[in-house]
């Protein structure tokens, strides 16, 4: 990551060429640098706390995704460079779920970090995959390549549990079905959705990977939840929410600073509204909640607008490009943003720097991959 930003400092110094940007490119480079400058306005009138300095810190990494993505659009990598990355990510990630539930024994695997993140990635990586197969073709026995990466990457997320990654499973097979949905026979459609409901029905009843248990106890902290008193993990996230609620409402413009969540929080607890177990954490696991509640309004429009601006971008590009490699490149897109947006409602997307990491290298790449494909047709077209 830090070699990238340098480079990517160099090259946009070097090779500035804003001009041959498109509007689209620019709004969402300009989304970038706002979402750290209001992290910043942020940091300052929350008094320079030490957690929001911390924050401030991982926020920054948004910042690097101007100077990489310049980068990455003047280099002009293969498109190689995207699919066969997801599939090795996909196959290690893997290997690695694996060795630590079957060999180490770990119910819940963590990856190198942690099993929220590590589960939201694995399962990005895998759906990631698919969108490659028309790429994977050119080589004998290629399409064999994203299904196995595909299976590795969403085994690899059953297997840490992490219930919130799961929840945007629906809306990337969605996204996946939706080409041939449209156009699709009634058998077709049949098909796609028994295929759907069998993988669903498969990977619940396989003891092994621990998704009937998990479900179970979701359905049990939601029964037995009491707000004011509960200490199971989604009950406190609920507890969470309703306390965000009642702070944002003290500040809705510009929040109360990055950083003081828990210590707006803390009345709340003294008072009996909310259970202790939220002053644990320093954010209201809810990505769009924690904006609102230290950077306001104006913070969760420059969040929105830095993932539905590109989700927006590749969904049109997805759904209207005529030609096979613009089109996945785009469908690729889209199931990376519309993960990151489903992943915001139950946990802090940008609080781990792993995931903002993934975020800024994998969008650089996939969005300029898409655009210099544009370019050359362009070019190609004019001469």
């Amino acid at each position: 990551m830090a070699l990238l930003l340098l480079m990517g400092i160099y090259a946009s110094i070097r090779y500035s060429n804003w001009r041959g940007l498109t509007t689209a490119e620019k709004w969402i480079l300009w989304f970038a640098g706002l979402y750290f400058l209001v992290s910043l306005a942020a940091t300052a009138y929350g008094d320079w706390s030490d957690t929001g300095v911390k924050k401030l810190e991982k926020h920054a990494r948004i910042l690097a995704f101007i100077p990489i993505y310049l980068l990455v659009r003047q280099s002009k990598p293969s498109e190689g460079t995207l699919w066969w990355g997801i599939a090795m990510g996909c196959f290690a990630t893997g290997g690695q779920a694996l060795y630590q539930h079957f060999v180490l024994h770990i119910d819940r695997v963590t990856g190198a970090n942690n099993f929220i993140h590590f589960g939201n990635l694995t399962l990005i990586m895998g759906f990631m995959s698919l969108a490659g197969t028309s790429y994977f073709k050119r080589f004998k026995w290629g399409p064999l390549i994203p299904i196995a990466a595909f299976v590795c990457g969403v085994f690899a997320s059953m297997l840490t549990g992490t219930r919130g990654a799961w929840i945007a499973i629906p809306v990337l097979i969605l996204i996946l079905v939706l080409p041939y949905f449209r156009k699709g026979s009634p058998a077709l459609k049949f098909t796609l959705a028994l295929l759907f409901v069998s993988l669903c029905v498969n990977v619940y009843l396989i003891p092994q990977t621990g998704v009937s248990q998990r479900i179970h106890k979701a359905v049990e902290d939601i029964e037995t939840y009491q707000p004011g008193k509960t200490w199971s993990s989604i009950g406190l996230r609920f507890e969470n929410w309703r306390t965000s609620y009642q702070i944002i409402q003290q500040h809705p413009l510009t929040g109360i600073g990055l950083g003081r969540y828990k210590e707006a929080a803390e009345p709340y607890v003294e008072q009996g509204f909310a259970s202790q177990g939220i002053l644990n954490w320093d954010h209201p696991h809810n990505e769009y909640l924690a904006t609102l509640v230290s950077r306001g309004i104006i913070g969760v429009v420059v969040l929105l607008g830095l993932l539905w601006v590109p989700f927006y971008v590749f969904f049109q590009a997805f759904l209207f490009s005529s030609h096979q490699q613009p089109k996945r490149i785009a469908l690729a897109g889209s199931l990376l943003m519309a993960a990151y947006i489903v992943h915001g409602i139950p946990n802090n997307i940008f609080e781990r720097g792993i995931s903002l990491s993934f975020f800024v290298c994998v969008l650089s790449l996939t969005l300029a991959l898409l655009y210099n494909y544009f370019s050359a047709q362009q070019t190609a077209t004019s001469r």
